[in-house]
C-alpha cells in the first residue's frame, strides 16, 4: 500500500521548514507548531501521521528538545509496532525504513532494548 505523505516526502519538506525559520533557537515545541499544523489529523491515515511525527522525532532527539508530548508519542508508537497494531498499515515500500528509525529514536530516548525488559 502507498501513501500519499512517506516518511522521505516528510523528512524533506520539514527540514526545508527548519531552514526556512528565521527563529533561532528552534525548540522542540516551537517546531512541532509550525509543523504539524499542516496535517489534518483528521484527513489522514495512522501511517501518515508517522511518516509526518517520525522526522520531528528524529530532528528533537538530534536537538536535545524533545518534548514531553513528542516522547509520549514515540513511547506509544513503539508499543504499537511491538504488539503488531502496525502491521499491515505501512507501506511496503518504506515499511523497514520506518520500522528501523522508529526504533533508534526509541532505542536514543529510553536507553532500553526489547532484551531489557
Amino acid at each position: 500500500m502507498k501513501y500519499d505523505i512517506t516518511y522521505e516526502c516528510s523528512k524533506d519538506m520539514m527540514l526545508g521548514r527548519i531552514q526556512a525559520i528565521k527563529r533561532r533557537p528552534i525548540t522542540g515545541a516551537y517546531l512541532e507548531s509550525s509543523w504539524l499544523y499542516e496535517f489534518n489529523e483528521n484527513k489522514i491515515a495512522e501511517a501518515e501521521r508517522l511518516n509526518v511525527l517520525l522526522p520531528m522525532f528524529e530532528w528533537e532527539i538530534d536537538n536535545n528538545t524533545l518534548t514531553p508530548e513528542m516522547k509520549d508519542e514515540l513511547y506509544l508508537y513503539y508499543e504499537d509496532l511491538m504488539e503488531g497494531r502496525l502491521d499491515g498499515i505501512l507501506g511496503e515500500d518504506e515499511e523497514d525504513v520506518v520500522i528501523d528509525v522508529l526504533t533508534k529514536c526509541y532505542f536514543r530516548v529510553f536507553d532500553k532494548y526489547p532484551d531489557e525488559d
